[in-house]
């Protein structure tokens, strides 16, 4: 176990998605779907299916099949427009990676890690110099880093139709701002020096806790909610220009906001499932500071994130054809931010997603692949405005124990 836990910290550092809003607050949040989750637009609290791995619900594992293992990828082509010039950049990092451990008598062992939000960002900015270089006379910012989470937890499946779960949560990581003033050759020669700053954001180790209920009171009907507890690390800030060292500016505590949610699941057919989730987190008493700020520099939002999917379930007979076996979905999801702009209008994301599952035989695990296109903020509100293209790929394995 303790090699298992190894390698999931190391593969689940975050990695550079690349948004230019990420800049503000702790970056671009992530809720902990898995990419079966993420395909059917963000859903998974209430559906109950062997396969799913769901984060936020600490019960959504209760109705797996043995043990599963799963892995997920996410690369992402994103382009950026002001209304006067487009950037595109890509990136790609780790979804998820976790484990289900079958203990049997219906309790099972959840380890989970993932990244929690995404600081990554990069931008350049013309500085007004009064010369005519004006493309070599710039402010280049760039951000790295993230939080990460880590999840320990318990899941127990009290009869056919009914589940709970507890968990832990870990939050740990970093956040790097960098920044350089680039000049050319003329500002130079007039006293404009190139120079560089460093900005630490280290976030000590915080727990939180979360509880979760997963029921199918009807054959065809599921619903789940989960509660979870907010956290509180503390924050050391430190400070470095060009040539000199690290200055530890001082540290602060952040109170991370608690979240609740739920969502449930219907058979519209035999064959074809729509599912549904709400998850609310109250952001508005959060505050930290980012880039040359001090905390409480921008009003963080209250948000109510929701998402609706449709699956279709494979047919497991001598007569299905290939194309019959598959899993099809396609979701929506509406993703405001917790953030603001610099006027304090509030930044909302939407995306659309569709992709595949192909079983590994029936109840050993599934293949899958997707695609999403999405949008986030508006030029007309916000100033600016992002559209991507991801594209997604994830690996759920079993080990079913042979029945005599």
């Amino acid at each position: 176990m303790g090699a298992v836990c190894a390698g999931l910290v190391a593969l689940a550092a975050p990695a550079g998605a690349e948004s230019v809003f990420a800049r503000e607050g702790l970056g671009e949040w992530n809720d902990g779907y898995d990419l079966r989750g993420i395909l059917l637009g963000s859903t998974g609290i209430g559906t109950v299916d062997p396969n799913n791995l769901t984060t936020l619900n600490p019960a959504s594992s209760a109705f797996a099949i043995g043990t599963l293992g799963h892995a997920s990828f996410l690369s992402s082509v994103r382009w950026t427009d002001d209304g006067t010039a487009t950037a595109r950049d890509l990136g790609t990092n780790l979804n998820q990676v976790s484990l289900h451990l079958d203990f049997g008598r219906g309790f099972g062992l959840r380890v989970m890690a993932a990244p929690a939000t995404d600081a990554s960002y990069a931008f350049v900015q013309s500085v007004p110099t009064g010369f005519e270089e004006i493309e070599t006379d710039v402010r280049r910012e760039e951000g790295t880093r993230g939080l990460t989470r880590y999840v320990a937890g318990m899941a127990w499946r009290g009869g056919r139709n009914w589940g709970v779960g507890a968990q832990a949560v870990i939050l740990a990581g970093s956040i790097v701002d960098h920044t350089r003033f680039v000049f050319g050759d003329s500002a130079a020669a007039h006293g404009w020096k190139s120079i560089e700053e460093r900005r630490e954001l280290r976030f000590d180790t915080a727990a939180s806790f979360a509880v979760g209920l997963l029921a199918r009171p009807l054959p065809r009907v599921s619903f789940g909610a989960f509660f979870s507890t907010g956290a509180s690390p503390s924050v050391t800030e430190t400070f470095r220009t060009s040539g000199e060292d690290d200055i530890e500016r001082g540290t602060a505590e952040v109170d991370l906001p608690p979240a609740f949610g739920a969502g449930a699941a219907i058979f519209i057919t035999p064959r074809w499932r729509l599912c549904g989730d709400v998850v609310q987190r109250t952001w508005e008493d959060v505050a930290i500071a980012r880039p040359g700020g001090e905390a409480g520099e921008r009003d963080f939002r209250n948000t109510t994130r929701w998402g609706i999917g449709l699956e279709r379930i494979p047919a497991f007979n001598r007569d299905a054809t290939p194309l019959a076996s598959l899993v099809w979905r396609a979701g929506f999801a509406w993703i405001p931010w917790y953030v603001s702009d610099a006027n304090g209008d509030g930044i909302d994301e939407w995306r659309a997603t569709a992709g595949v599952g192909v079983p590994i035989q029936q109840n050993r695990g599934m293949i899958d692949i997707g695609a999403a296109y999405g949008r986030r903020g508006s030029r007309a509100e916000n100033g600016l405005e992002e559209q991507y293209v991801s594209f997604a790929l994830g690996f759920t394995f079993a080990r079913v124990l042979r029945e005599y």
